[in-house]
């Protein structure tokens, strides 16, 4: 449901290993209608030989800071970049409770990004979602992804406040309003 109009189409650049076709072009879109491009990578072989795969690996930290444990909590992290578009099962990968780590290995050279995906904001702060990692030929990239969970607590003391309006610096707490009967 785009607008009518001129759309840049842009791929990240992929490193040096990869030769892009297609890449940072203008698309319009017609109204009424739908709009395609293609943007091809192909691996660059160096001396006549395909480079070799790398490994990525994740690492999921999950501080409860004093919240009880979930023991159904899961995270689910995926990486997009030259081996994965981000949406196939292969790319993703589902975490427990304790987080843990995890590596993709057979993967071809290049940038890759690390997103954890559905997480609630309310109930954490995610630390290193989004990063992109460098996957070099027969190497090793790692990401950290650190999920701190937010302690809801109702000991603050009360303000007279209308809901609205209570303070923003302390988005950790929980404000109830001064009820006072005459």
């Amino acid at each position: 449901n785009l607008i009518p109009g001129e759309y840049a189409v842009a791929e990240t650049d992929p490193g040096t290993l990869w030769e892009v076709e297609g890449n940072d072009v203008t698309v319009t879109v017609a109204g009424g209608s739908q709009a395609e491009h293609t943007i091809t990578n192909r691996i660059v072989q160096i001396g006549g030989e395909t480079p070799e795969p790398g490994r990525l690996t994740v690492i999921k930290v999950v501080d409860w800071n004093e919240v009880t444990q979930d023991p159904q909590q899961t995270f689910i992290i995926c990486i997009k970049g030259p081996s994965f578009s981000g949406s196939e099962p292969e790319a993703c990968h589902q975490f427990g409770p304790g987080g843990g780590s995890f590596t993709w290995t057979g993967l071809a050279p290049g940038n890759y990004t690390v997103n954890e995906t559905g997480i609630d904001t309310v109930l954490w702060n995610v630390q290193g979602n989004g990063i992109t990692v460098f996957v070099p030929e027969a190497g090793e990239g790692t990401a950290t992804i650190t999920n701190i969970a937010i302690k809801i607590r109702g000991d603050a003391p009360p303000t007279n406040l209308e809901p609205g309006k209570e303070p923003v610096i302390a988005t950790n707490n929980l404000f109830l309003p001064v009820v006072v009967s005459q």
